[in-house]
């Protein structure tokens, strides 16, 4: 069933009135300064002086978004909701599809097609494909149960994230150490997995796969990142993967996340890719937080060919100061998500979802330095993923998607190149006493019983 907007979009435009009434308010407190990082004692608002907080609209278990044209299509743990942005400070709800389903961590679309894949880790693997010919009111067109459950050459298809290729005739899947799994939404048959395929990076799972400007497939795993030339998107072929780094420590502890390859935009207007490519690595096998997932930049050497494909080499890597911490001081935080998670970039500047520890600006115009130009850390707060909004052309408006909050609205003054670095304070409740060896903790999740806290549970109490 599809709610229209008429109630929805008044209650939203109400909530979003008065949250924009009010700022971030900071009270008075007692810092400590520890090796040149700020611990804050008390759950107040951590936010740099160049954010503000335009409103929150409350989406109750928030994971994903996507964009098209003047629309933001929402993914969460009770459905789809969609929501006009022409006004890019204030998403009005058009529509919501209740739907509950985890966790569709990388909503897709194409042609008129929106995809969401369930997760067969909470259960049976199910692929829910909307019709958005109507871009204001998303209509559920199929629900399939035997997609993401069949088996490809005796190993079950993965299911975690789904991606449209093209006009999305055909979609991958990623997830599980069988790789990518093919399928094809229009067959005669209904969607079928036709066929499939294992990265070199794969090793214990895939993870995503992100098309870029020039139509290649990014995707990422447990041993790296690769390129894939999809012109045929049955038969996808090699043309370049990170080195040997990209598989170990210290920049790949656990697995690559997403990636996004950087584009520049010339003078009149088209995206021209360069050899840039951003990589999040997720990491929750550091219960201290020593360690744990990281943002990094990589560069392409060589021409993405199939003949001779290229290398990709680190150029820098950046994590939180809770990192810095505990090398400064021997602390155990362990009580906190500590990884870095989905990102965006525009322009030059990331934004970059950190669970427990918020949502992150990046200046990566100088690849080699990445430096962290903004922060916005809530007291209570589990990031999954922050946007740029596309329709503010300006760059300012920023969408995070959090798990306990919903969608943040925020603004954010762009800072010049020769900006200073700044440095985001640490809470004292993050910090243990060295002696915890257990997983991070969450009021908002559990781990699932197989991939621990990468692939964590809805903590639904009776």
């Amino acid at each position: 069933m599809v709610f229209k907007s008429s109630l929805l979009g008044r209650a939203i435009s109400l909530i979003l009135a008065v949250a924009l009434s009010l700022a971030v308010s900071v009270p008075a407190r007692a810092d400590v300064i520890v090796g040149g990082i700020t611990v804050v004692d008390g759950d107040v608002p951590l936010v740099s002086d160049n954010i503000d907080l335009l409103g929150t609209v409350p989406v109750v278990g928030a994971i994903s978004a996507n964009f098209r044209g003047n629309y933001m299509y929402v993914t969460g743990t009770e459905g789809l909701s969609t929501f006009d942005i022409s006004n890019p400070a204030l998403p009005l709800l058009t529509s919501h599809t209740p739907l509950p389903h985890f966790e569709n961590e990388d909503v897709t679309l194409g042609g008129n097609k929106l995809l969401i894949a369930h997760d067969r880790a909470t259960g049976i693997g199910i692929l829910y494909v909307f019709d958005i010919s109507n871009p204001a009111f998303p209509v559920l067109q199929l629900t399939d149960t035997s997609v993401l459950s069949s088996r490809v050459d005796n190993t079950k298809a993965p299911s975690h994230t789904i991606t449209c290729i093209g006009e999305c005739r055909y979609a991958y899947t990623a997830g599980s150490s069988f790789g990518v799994a093919i399928v094809d939404l229009e067959h005669a048959d209904g969607p079928k997995v036709v066929g499939g395929f294992k990265p070199e990076i794969t090793d214990w799972a895939t993870h995503d796969i992100d098309i870029d400007s020039q139509g290649i497939a990014w995707i990422v795993g447990a041993a790296g990142t690769a390129a894939y030339d999809i012109t045929n998107p049955l038969s996808p072929v090699l043309l370049g993967m990170t080195d040997a780094a990209g598989a170990s420590t210290p920049l790949n502890d656990f697995i690559h996340h997403n990636s996004e390859r950087v584009d520049k935009i010339n003078a009149v207007g088209k995206p021209i890719a360069t050899d840039v490519v951003l990589i999040t690595e997720e990491d929750y096998e550091r219960p201290t937080c020593k360690d744990a997932g990281s943002f990094q930049t990589w560069r392409i050497n060589g021409d993405l060919t199939a003949t001779t494909p290229a290398v990709l080499t680190n150029v820098d890597s950046w994590a939180t100061e809770l990192d810095e911490l505990t090398r400064l001081e021997g602390k155990s935080p362990a009580t906190v998500l500590c990884s870095a998670h989905w990102f965006d970039v525009d322009r030059g500047l990331v934004a970059q979802g950190w669970y427990e520890q918020g949502t992150r600006i990046l200046d990566v115009r100088d690849p080699a330095n990445i430096k962290q130009v903004g922060y916005f850390v809530m007291p209570v707060t589990e990031t999954w993923a922050a946007y740029w909004a596309p329709t503010d052309l300006s760059g300012q408006t920023i969408y995070t998607v959090d798990f306990a909050r919903g969608i943040d609205v925020l603004r954010i003054a762009r800072p010049a190149t020769d900006a200073p670095a700044k440095k985001a304070p640490v809470r004292q409740k993050w910090l243990g006493d060295g002696s915890s060896s257990t997983a991070p903790s969450s009021e908002f999740s559990t781990a699932h019983s197989t991939f621990g806290w990468a692939c964590r549970l809805p903590n639904v109490s009776e």
